[in-house]
C-alpha cells in the first residue's frame, strides 16, 4: 500500500484477507509530525478497498454521502491510494482517550482490520449523511461514561 500518510518503514504488519489487503502503521515511526501521542496506543489500522468493490461504485455514485463503517473510532483516514488502480485506502487510529487501557494492540488493531474487511466483504456498508456519522459516534462515546 502507498500513500503519502506513511510509508513501508512505518508498517508492522502488512496482510490480505478475504482479497483484501490491510496492513498496520506504527505512529511513533512517523517522521511528518502526523500521529498520535499515546506511547502505549500508537498503532493505525489500513485497509484497501478495491476500486472494483461493489459498493464503491455505489459510493462513486453518491459522494455527498460517507461510508459507515463499523470500527474503533470511526474511519479517521479516507484516500484514493496513488497505484493508479483508483483503489481507496480507509483507515482508523488508537490515539483516543482510554485506548491505552483498552489495549490497543497489534492483535486488536488486526481485529479491527479484519472486521472492516467483513463489512465490505458482506456488503454491510450503509451511506449516511455526514453529520448523521459524527452525531452517532458522539453518542456512542458519551454512552460509554
Amino acid at each position: 500500500m502507498s500513500s503519502r500518510m506513511w510509508d513501508e518503514k512505518h508498517i508492522v504488519l502488512k496482510k490480505n484477507y478475504r482479497g483484501f489487503d490491510y496492513c498496520i502503521a506504527d505512529t511513533r515511526k512517523f517522521s511528518n509530525g502526523i500521529g498520535n501521542a499515546r506511547p502505549n496506543s500508537p498503532y493505525n489500522g489500513y485497509v484497501r478497498i478495491p476500486k472494483n468493490a461493489v459498493i464503491m461504485t455505489e459510493y462513486n455514485n453518491h459522494s455527498e454521502y460517507e461510508l459507515d463503517v463499523d470500527c474503533h473510532g470511526g474511519i479517521t483516514y479516507d484516500q484514493q491510494e496513488d497505484n493508479g488502480k483508483g483503489d481507496v485506502v480507509i483507515g482508523f487510529d488508537t490515539g483516543h482517550y482510554g485506548d491505552e487501557e483498552r489495549g490497543c494492540d497489534i492483535s486488536y488493531v488486526e481485529n479491527e482490520c479484519k472486521s472492516i474487511i467483513d463489512q465490505f466483504y458482506n456488503n454491510d456498508i450503509k451511506f449516511v449523511e455526514p453529520a448523521k456519522i459524527k452525531l452517532a459516534i458522539i453518542n456512542k462515546i458519551l454512552s460509554k461514561k
